[in-house]
């Protein structure tokens, strides 16, 4: 299983040097549902075996449902 991790741009270097996070999709730290359909897009382009990690605000609840309407699994 692959990990992709939507958040906002800062970064906790340590913890990503770590863990097996690979994938790093950025959205806006205020107002990211303006961004939906461009990080929804970037999403898909993944496998199907990807846990998407989503820290996105409202947006992310929104986006995780849409996900596993395409067979992918987040965690909000």
């Amino acid at each position: 299983m692959k990990i992709c991790l939507i958040k906002k741009k800062i970064l906790f270097d340590n913890i990503m040097k770590e863990s097996k996070i690979k994938n790093i999709i950025f959205c806006p730290e205020i107002n990211a549902y303006n961004k939906y359909n461009t990080i929804f897009n970037k999403c898909i382009l993944n496998e199907t075996d990807t846990l998407f990690l989503i820290m996105a605000g409202p947006m992310a609840s929104v986006l995780s449902c849409e996900l596993c309407k395409h067979n992918f699994q987040s965690i909000d």
